[in-house]
């Protein structure tokens, strides 16, 4: 077997092994092995040195005379096992430069192949072979093209050799990653006793084959803590550093399929894995447990690897993996076998370390030099790219209020580069970036403008502005550029601003131009306007409404800090820093009520969007409420708010949600101080 399809095939015994029901028993069992046609076809590619497109088969006595077959794939028709190729044939004269060719033929090569096994491989035996145009409609080739065809093809799938050998003898070395170390002596001596059957059974999605192994007793596992005592602290920093590595880790894998697939909707679906984990992962966050507790990787690993591994398996079958396609389908058995592991033997008490999972990564990418799990709030350019996620309006100074105490060295002052923080760990993993302490507000309960000195707008340059000074509203600047630098205007304006009783009046009015603008400006380039323009001014104010009362400063113990939940939502738009970790700046979204408007709304018009095209609906209400959901609980809650069995929490804020925007929509006010006293009291310390 080619070296590189070991790993895959050696993962993939093992995760048969551990899905066996009869996993730990102390006698021959049989359990099934499935191989999957996309890694079947790549050791096929390889084998006939077609992984560049096409395989020579055939060569005559002059450059006129050839036979060559591109991109052969196995499959199911039938209930019989093809190899389908695309081939090429010529025989012509060569007369100067040119071949006349009395028979030339281009088409499909489709071979009926019955497989079997020999001693620990799969092989296969042709036993019909026909000829098809591009429209699979049989073709007529008579005489020596079709000999050609068939005496050349046949013997070239015949040499087909699935050797398993290697990979059972490899499976050593994988149950070091899979298994504890007390159990693997007894997983070797199972490992020596496997067995290949006679029965193949082909499927629509691969081979399925029959393995006996003599499997080991059943360990007793002492039972785990059942102790309440509050966690310690070290205790905590491990479960949110167990995390981090889980959401490193899938990021890695997400960008890695997502830059070698160009396709949107693999992309589409890479996101909303990605973005659904990291709901998880806020809620795993806000409920910490100690050793005696769930492994909360294991818990994530097994909500999104089926998902992950729908989306590659589809992708190598596809043809869109490229050369990369083996090393991908080795990451997915791997991973399989780790979740048949604990599917099968969770008597064993295994917990999915970091070690694990950088194993899993050096497969799928073995030429990466970095460590795949490296975690960081830092803004990440390449993964907004990945995703289509434009760079939010930012103001070039915004930072914390002037004001009060000198900022340290981690940020500099106003309008200075910040150097990189360093890489977060323990408990203080998620607040890394976190700016030292406001300005002290001495007891006074009116706060304006607390950088009166910031200069205007129009004198500096956002970071898609060209450098220099921008005329405010000239006419040769385009309405979008116009409501940009409004926006800035604004922000600039309300930079530190916390609203109370003495100017309530003054901010709401100007936090709702603030939004009529962004709301102006996220679809000024759209043509044609899409259905839902309409409702999307009233959406995005019943959003910051429903979210943070439409604020982005507060004092907290006497100093101007930004808003921030419990949960690390962050800011106007509430852009949960966990979830979004990467696509944005931490520190603009804190303290640049801009920019964290713009990064929130991008946020919601894609959910507004994706509303639209899963509901197939352009009912108002469906979609704001879609929308809304899905902003507040990720791709998979789109349809929460109309479901039953929703949990009450959810619906009691799906419901609030939903008064707010229809009191948008009708024109009435909200008292803006009533909502942040009660905001507040939810999200106390």
């Amino acid at each position: 077997m080619i070296a590189s399809t070991r790993p895959a095939v050696a993962l993939a015994i093992l995760t048969a092994l551990l899905l066996s029901p009869k996993w730990l028993l102390a006698r021959p069992v049989e359990v099934p092995l499935h191989i999957s046609y996309p890694l079947m076809t790549d050791v096929l590619r390889q084998r006939l040195n077609s992984r560049a497109g096409r395989a020579q088969l055939w060569n005559g006595e002059n450059d006129c005379q050839y036979l060559y077959v591109e991109n052969p794939s196995f499959g199911q028709q039938n209930g019989a096992l093809h190899v389908e190729s695309v081939g090429h044939l010529n025989l012509g004269v060569p007369v100067g430069n040119q071949c006349l060719a009395p028979i030339t033929w281009s088409g499909i090569i489709d071979a009926t192949t019955t497989p079997y096994i020999a001693g620990f491989a799969l092989k296969v035996h042709v036993t019909d072979v026909n000829l098809y145009d591009r429209n699979h409609q049989k073709t007529l080739l008579v005489g020596r093209g079709f000999d050609l065809i068939k005496q050349s093809f046949t013997p070239a799938l015949e040499t087909y050799s699935f050797d398993m050998t290697p990979a059972i003898r490899e499976l050593d070395n994988l149950a070091q990653m899979a298994v504890p170390a007390e159990h693997q002596a007894a997983l070797h001596l199972a490992l020596a006793s496997i067995q290949l059957g006679r029965r193949i059974d082909v499927e629509p999605t691969g081979i399925r084959l029959t393995m006996t192994i003599d499997l080991p007793s059943e360990v007793a596992v002492p039972p785990t803590s059942g102790s309440t005592a509050p966690l310690r602290a070290a205790e905590v920093a491990a479960w949110n550093n167990a995390l981090n590595n889980w959401d490193a880790f899938l990021v890695f894998a997400i960008k890695q399929v997502g830059t070698t697939v160009s396709n949107h909707d693999v992309r589409d679906q890479l996101l909303d894995i990605l973005l659904d984990s990291r709901e998880r992962l806020v809620a795993a966050l806000a409920q910490p447990q100690g050793v005696s507790g769930p492994d909360p990787v294991r818990l994530l690993f097994l909500q999104e690897w089926t998902r992950l591994g729908q989306v590659i398996q589809k992708a190598a079958a596809q043809g869109a993996l490229g050369d990369r396609s083996l090393e991908f389908l080795s990451f997915i058995s791997a991973g399989d076998a780790l979740f048949a592991l604990d599917q099968a033997g969770s008597a064993l008490g295994l917990r999915i370390s970091a070690a694990d999972l950088r194993r899993l990564a050096r497969i799928m990418a073995p030429q990466w030099s970095g460590d795949p799990l490296a975690y960081s709030f830092d803004e990440d350019p390449e993964l907004r790219r990945l995703f289509g996620l434009a760079a939010p309006l930012e103001q070039p100074a915004a930072a914390e209020p002037s004001t009060g105490p000198a900022p340290t060295t981690r940020y500099g002052p106003p309008g200075s580069p910040s150097p990189t923080p360093p890489e977060p760990s323990g408990a203080s993993a998620h607040f890394p970036l976190n700016p030292p302490p406001g300005p002290a507000i001495g007891g006074a309960p009116a706060v304006t403008n607390v950088n009166p000195t910031r200069p205007a707008i129009s004198t500096v340059s956002a970071r898609w502005f060209v450098a220099g000074p921008i005329p405010a509203f000239a006419d040769d600047i385009s309405t979008k550029r116009q409501n940009a630098v409004a926006m800035l205007q604004l922000g600039s304006k309300l930079h530190g601003v916390v609203v109370n009783g003495k100017n309530a009046a003054t901010y709401k009015n100007e936090l709702n131009q603030l939004l009529n603008l962004a709301a102006r400006y996220e679809f000024e380039d759209d043509t044609p306007d899409p259905p839902y323009r309409d409702l999307w001014p009233t959406l995005l104010k019943a959003t910051a409404w429903q979210e943070s009362c439409w604020r982005q400063f507060v004092i907290k113990h006497g100093r101007i800090r930004f808003l921030e939940s419990r949960s690390g939502d962050i800011g106007l738009m509430q852009v949960n820093k966990y979830v979004w970790r990467g696509f944005y700046s931490l520190p603009h979204l804190q303290w640049d009520i801009v920019y964290n408007l713009s990064a929130g709304s991008e946020i919601l018009r894609r959910f507004l969007g994706g509303a639209s095209a899963r509901l197939h609906s352009n009912d108002a209400a469906v979609l704001a409420r879609a929308a809304y959901a899905a902003y507040n609980g990720g791709p998979e809650a789109y349809n929460r708010w109309r479901q039953a069995d929703e949990p009450q929490a959810l619906r009691t804020t799906d419901q609030a949600f939903w008064v707010k925007y229809q009191a948008i929509a009708s024109g009435q006010s909200f008292d803006i101080l009533n909502c942040a006293s009660q905001w507040d009291r939810r999200n106390a310390d």
